[in-house]
């Protein structure tokens, strides 16, 4: 059973408009030990490599820049470690992770074995030419994308 320790002041009321702080976890989001990702990255050796390569490549003007570990620090971003994905968005870790017993000193865990379960899900779908995955679990649109870490990162279309 794998848990994530989050403080419960910290949880949003309603919705998802009060995406976690990721220093605000306890313990590990998700570790290799605890959901089994000694796998290899299977169907996808590359990761996020190839985008990688390609946002450097690109000669746009950047207007605004918006960096991974802004977006983990802010909670948009959730690190986790499956395979080749290395991040989930806030929404899709709140959809899929179910809340479980609270503990007295205010904390709640999260049992992750159904956010995993879409993680694999997702990236057993074949990906296009740019490594984009696309699918539908339990009645959710979901894409699963290179990210600039060298990995991918699960999200809802909404989440783009």
């Amino acid at each position: 059973m794998t848990k994530i320790i989050r403080n419960k002041k910290a949880l949003p009321e309603e919705g998802l408009g009060g995406c976690l702080d990721s220093s605000e976890i306890n313990a590990p989001f998700v570790s290799s030990k605890t959901v089994g990702s000694s796998q290899a990255e299977e169907g996808n050796e590359s990761g996020g490599k190839v985008a990688a390569l390609r946002m450097a490549e690109e000669s746009e003007e950047i207007i605004s820049r918006y960096t991974d570990a802004q977006a983990l620090e802010d909670g948009v971003l959730v690190e986790v470690s499956c395979g080749a994905v290395n991040r989930v968005t806030c929404a899709v870790f709140y959809h899929f992770a179910r809340p479980m017993e609270n503990s007295p000193d205010g904390l709640e865990a999260f049992e992750t074995a159904p956010l995993t379960a879409v993680i694999r899900a997702v990236h057993g779908v074949t990906p296009d030419e740019d490594g984009w995955r696309q699918s539908t679990y339990e009645g959710k649109e979901l894409w699963l994308v290179p990210n600039e870490v060298h990995g991918l990162t699960l999200m809802f279309p909404d989440d783009y």
